[in-house]
């Protein structure tokens, strides 16, 4: 079939069209949280943050530094060089993300039109879930689409969005979840599990696209802490906080300085990277030495154990850790900042 000029340009103007996000309307600012702009502004630091590490990953000159390669090396081992093509990949296809949101909302038939499985709808509450079965939860912003994901549905109803959940309480919070929207072959994965394969329903083997948006919820309490913070960013003045005596001080046990710099926009990064469009990082949980069991690995201390370019905080902390050398300070390989 032949096409027409117009008819060509149009195809290939869909086929280079940057992935986007779109914000539902419960994320709408409201008097007491301007949650939309608060998110808006995550996202494009998140966004930022991955071209800033796909430059300096890309840069012969930049990635040959000491202190680049400190911190490459202190996340993914002294064999960093083998994966960093992986990495520069996901860093480049979070930031083909349009910084600013879509003009329409997720369950705009416009947006139903044109979006696809690269594409992420943010919510912040659980109205487009609803339990439909045993195990089984229907997704109306998949049009009625129905997935196994009953604990799933569960942990956000009681560890997101339940409305009396206080930060440093001590009971597990999620900041922020995201939910991909390929559809998987359980029935295959569960052979494979039997025949005792080492896998992940997550492999790319049980995987098959969909024309759904991804979707991530924003949690309830993490917004509202996020609000009271101010809404902050990885600038220099937030950066230099973490090279004082009192700062490091008063981190919780555990925690190192680089990981006191997370602000909304490093949490937005690390949900990013579970996208399609982000290469479907994993949560891998690892068992710290004194623990009762294995959690997901989140913080230095636990991505310089772990090293691997697969889990979704060992990326979001390498993004972090580049972009404050970008403002002119290193991070060693104990987690510490100094000033250049």
């Amino acid at each position: 079939m032949k096409l027409t000029s117009g008819l060509l340009l149009a195809l290939v103007g869909a086929c280079l069209a940057s992935p986007e996000y779109s914000l539902d309307a419960s994320c709408d600012n409201r008097d007491d949280i301007p949650r939309r702009t608060g998110i808006i502004s995550g996202m494009k630091e998140a966004i930022q943050t991955a071209k800033n590490a796909y430059d300096i990953l890309n840069s012969d000159q930049d990635r040959e530094s000491e202190h680049v390669k400190t911190i490459c090396q202190a996340i993914f081992g002294p064999n960093f060089g083998t994966i960093l093509g992986d990495v520069k990949t996901v860093f480049q296809n979070i930031a083909a993300f349009g910084s600013e949101p879509s003009q329409y909302r997720p369950d705009d038939p416009n947006w139903q039109g044109r979006k696809s499985n690269k594409d992420v709808a943010v919510f912040c509450n659980l109205d487009r879930l609803k339990l439909a079965g045993i195990v089984v939860v229907e997704n109306a912003n998949w049009g009625g689409r129905k997935f196994a994901g009953r604990a799933r549905f569960e942990a956000l109803q009681k560890q997101c969005y339940q409305t009396n959940w206080v930060s440093g309480s001590g009971q597990v919070g999620i900041k922020a979840a995201v939910l991909p929207s390929n559809y998987i072959n359980l029935a295959q994965f569960k052979l494979d599990q039997e025949a005792g394969k080492e896998v992940r329903s997550s492999d790319p083997q049980y995987a098959t696209e969909s024309t759904h948006a991804n979707n991530m919820d924003i949690c309830t309490w993490f917004s509202v802490r996020s609000n009271e913070e101010g809404w902050p960013t990885v600038d220099d003045a937030w950066v230099a906080r973490a090279t004082t005596k009192e700062f490091v001080a008063g981190l919780p046990q555990g925690t190192r300085p680089i990981d006191g710099l997370k602000t909304f926009g490093t949490t937005m990064l690390h949900e990013l990277t579970h996208t399609n469009q982000g290469g479907l990082s994993l949560d891998i949980e690892v068992q710290m030495p004194g623990a009762d069991k294995a959690v997901a690995c989140y913080g230095w201390d636990c991505v310089t154990r772990l090293k691997s370019h697969r889990n979704a905080d060992s990326l979001a902390l390498l993004g972090l850790a580049l972009k404050v050398w970008k403002l002119g300070y290193r991070v060693d390989a104990e987690g510490n900042v100094h000033k250049l």
